[in-house]
């Protein structure tokens, strides 16, 4: 079983209410927003290990619960469906899109969010990244 670390789970200003989100800081003014997306069948608290592992200290973490239940009954996805009957992925992309605006209403410049994810996350990650008209800081995937 694997111990993962706990941080504040709350939901961002309207309309992400719905979304929990895990949020990690290690200084209290940081400069840059570090958006964390879980792999298949995740949560909000499962890229905590990796943001405590980094201790990027001028970056704060945001880590979203995907908003699809994963299909094994456990955890959560990024994309639900399949090939026969089509994949939803709008509410994803939605989430992302908005917690961006957030961040720069909360003065993050686009050159300083970035996207981490892994596995299923990394797919969301790098297929969204390309589809925005604005460029991020980065996109790291694992």
């Amino acid at each position: 079983m694997i111990n993962r670390p706990q941080a504040p789970t709350h939901t961002l200003e309207e309309p992400l209410k719905d979304y929990p989100v895990a949020v990690f800081q290690v200084q209290a003014h940081p400069t840059q927003a570090v958006i964390g997306l879980h792999g298949w069948t995740g949560d909000e608290s499962a890229m905590l290990t990796v943001a405590k592992a980094v201790r990027a200290p001028t970056a704060v973490w945001y880590c979203p619960r995907a908003p699809y239940p994963a299909s094994t009954g456990k955890g959560y996805t990024w994309f639900s469906g399949s090939d026969a009957e089509g994949w939803k992925t709008k509410r994803s992309f939605t989430l992302l899109k908005t917690l961006i605006e957030n961040l720069k209403d909360k003065g993050f410049s686009p050159s300083n969010i970035y996207l981490v994810g892994f596995s299923m996350g990394a797919s969301l990650a790098l297929e969204f990244a390309l589809r925005l008209d604005i460029s991020l800081g980065g996109v790291i995937w694992f």
